[in-house]
């Protein structure tokens, strides 16, 4: 199971463990979980909760998101992790399950997606 595959499980399933251990990926992931959580401009708790689940070991998640969300997202990073559509598809998958951290879509959130995916080079 790829680490993106371990962090939509995590985000999806609240009975499964958190996310166990650590991986080069993990910074990345992290900011785009955030990013994509905050497009909204509004962290709703269960959006603070999920992404707790990310990273266990952190004493302050809401800290965490807004520092991580400060900063862009590094797009050419992300290119470079994940070379292949398929890879790159595994990121839209992962952003869908965070448009819906807190149950509902806002165009904010959809927005982002949209202009990260042509970024990684996908069609509109």
């Amino acid at each position: 199971m790829s680490r993106v595959q371990e962090f939509i499980r995590v985000l999806d399933d609240p009975s499964h463990p958190t996310l166990e251990g650590t991986d080069p990926l993990d910074a990345a992931l992290l900011s785009l979980v955030a990013h994509v959580f905050f497009a909204d401009n509004d962290l709703a708790e269960a959006e603070v909760e999920k992404f707790s689940r990310l990273c266990p070991d952190d004493d302050d998640v809401n800290a965490r998101i807004h520092e991580l969300r400060g900063v862009p997202i590094d797009v050419e990073a992300l290119k470079s992790a994940f070379p292949t559509m398929a890879q790159r598809g595994e990121l839209f998958d992962l952003c869908e399950k965070a448009v819906w951290g807190d149950d509902k879509v806002e165009h904010g959130e959809m927005d982002m997606v949209e202009k990260l995916m042509k970024q990684l080079g996908f069609d509109a």
